[in-house]
């Protein structure tokens, strides 16, 4: 990444993480953790379908894995 393109922002995600059976989901953190430029933490809830509005308002990406 350009240092001018260089963003300091913290993004808040979701992964899905349902049945793993391929270990989709360490895969895919493994290459988030090695993209230092890329600021990142896992927003996480014991049952999203009773997760708040507020909760989601916080969320920058939710990112599927199938």
């Amino acid at each position: 990444m350009f240092e001018d393109d260089k963003d300091d922002k913290i993004y808040n995600l979701i992964i899905s993480n349902g049945i793993d059976k391929n270990r989709e989901y360490g895969q895919f953190t493994e290459k988030l953790f090695s993209k230092t430029d890329f600021l990142w933490k896992e927003s996480m809830s014991p049952a999203y379908a009773t997760a708040g509005e507020e909760f989601f308002k916080k969320v920058d990406r939710i990112i599927l894995l199938a």
